[in-house]
């Protein structure tokens, strides 16, 4: 017995490619943006000038030890 109706798959399959493209053009914007800011802060918490290292290794610790969610309901 065949559950899955192909025609149907076929009339929403440019949906589903749109959707597709959407995923990877977030997804590759998310790791530029994540790689650009983990970059930037991985200099700064090297740096020498306590101006720089202290606020880069709070925000640091901040991220890595808070769940995703109380993070979430910081920025919103």
């Amino acid at each position: 017995m065949n559950v899955w109706d192909w025609s149907y798959t076929a009339e929403i399959m440019p949906d589903l490619l749109d959707g597709l493209i959407v995923t990877l053009r977030a997804t590759t914007l998310g790791i530029t943006i994540a790689l650009i800011l983990g970059l930037l802060l991985a200099v700064a918490r090297r740096a020498r000038s306590p101006l720089l290292s202290w606020p880069a290794s709070g925000f640091i610790e901040f991220v890595r030890s808070t769940p995703l969610l109380v993070q979430l309901f910081f920025m919103f």
